[in-house]
């Protein structure tokens, strides 16, 4: 991909992992109740302004270590694993921070929200970022 591709990529796929990685953590944390508009919406402010920087900048790192030589599936894999690690770790770490600054159990539930979702970002990774490839090359053709 050329450079206008890779931005609008990291930028379309850093905003879609956000809206349901917030989505589905806001329900499992907080539930289908009153508060459920304003977390979700709180959680998806810090989560696209996490994963966006993140996956600038993380993203070639990893490239550059995992992807590099032949790309086989077990590279792939792994590289998803890592990037999901990363980005769940960092989005859940400021949106406990921001909302209750430390707290003496926050190592727990930061541990708690970052398992969760964790799982939920590599699922997504996993399954649609070259869908999401295939459509950066699609709308912004190659110079």
């Amino acid at each position: 991909m050329n450079v206008k591709q890779i931005v609008f990529f990291n930028i379309m796929f850093s905003v879609y992992v956000s809206i349901f990685l917030t989505l589905f953590m806001t329900l499992i944390f907080v539930g289908f109740n009153e508060m459920f508009l304003e977390e979700y919406i709180y959680g998806l402010k810090v989560a696209i302004l996490v994963s966006m920087p993140l996956g600038f900048i993380i993203s070639p790192v990893l490239e550059k270590l995992i992807l590099r030589g032949e790309i086989t599936k077990i590279k792939v894999l792994l590289f998803n694993l890592v990037l999901g690690f990363v980005i769940a770790g960092g989005v859940t770490f400021f949106i406990i921070y921001l909302k209750a600054g430390i707290f003496p159990d926050f190592m727990g539930k930061w541990e708690e929200l970052w398992a969760v979702a964790f799982a939920i970002a590599f699922v997504m990774i996993q399954f649609s970022a070259h869908a999401f490839q295939e459509f950066t090359k699609k709308i912004i053709q190659s110079s």
